[in-house]
């Protein structure tokens, strides 16, 4: 439909519904808002607001303050859990060498050089996850930007990658991964080469008892 057309039709030939100013850095806006509505009212103005009142605006405001919480609330998380998986995995493999871990230790090797090797193992596994994770970040962000330009009309949305905030969130990856690996370091530096030739002794649950008899008293 023509725009002569649509005027026609909303009986607003010659006439406008929305006005957009735009405000140099210099300029207050209050006064601004008070001349506009000072010119307008005789027109049916019905008032001026500023950028963070308008609807659209808020939208966006939303949108960025739900993504800052996500990522400040679900990274944690993911952290953790990553922490916890490469615990698992690298005490599986240190229980598994246990004996490996004796001789070399019966040989001369020191606790330092032998944890050494374990640890180039966590942080080579730590350090492949979080670049990994920063090229599926910007990918998914590459995503998000057509999605943004769909649903909120942008004319165009550029990604820009800061440099520090890569090193940053691969610094904090790897220092996350590689906790729940130090732990497994302290087993490693608490065998002594006879200990570790040994197979390793069986859970001591004698305490539970104690635990079920005061459950059992409680309850009862």
């Amino acid at each position: 439909m023509s725009r002569a057309a649509l005027a026609a039709a909303y009986d607003m030939e010659g006439a406008f519904n929305e006005a957009l100013l735009s405000l140099s850095r210099d300029v207050r806006l209050p006064a601004v808002l008070a001349a506009a509505d000072r010119i307008l009212e005789p027109y049916g103005g019905l008032g001026a607001y500023g950028l963070a009142d308008q609807v659209s605006n808020r939208f966006i405001n939303y949108e960025i303050e739900g993504l800052r919480t996500t990522s400040a609330g679900v990274t944690p998380i993911f952290l953790a859990v990553a922490a916890f998986l490469l615990y698992l995995v690298i005490s599986r493999i240190v229980q598994s060498e246990r004996k490996q871990i004796g001789i070399i230790k019966a040989f001369g090797y020191s606790d330092f050089e032998v944890g050494g090797h374990y640890l180039k193992l966590i942080v080579t596994i730590a350090a492949g996850g979080a670049l990994a994770g920063c090229l599926l970040g910007i990918a998914a962000g590459r995503a998000l930007i057509d999605v943004y330009l769909d649903f909120f009309k942008f004319p165009f949305l550029v990604l820009q990658l800061d440099p520090g905030s890569l090193v940053t969130g691969l610094m904090v990856s790897v220092g996350a991964a590689s906790a729940g690996g130090l732990l497994i370091l302290r087993r490693i530096f608490a065998l002594s080469p006879v200990s570790a030739m040994r197979p390793p002794s069986s859970p001591d649950y004698s305490r539970t008892g104690t635990i079920n008899k005061t459950l059992n008293a409680i309850l009862d």
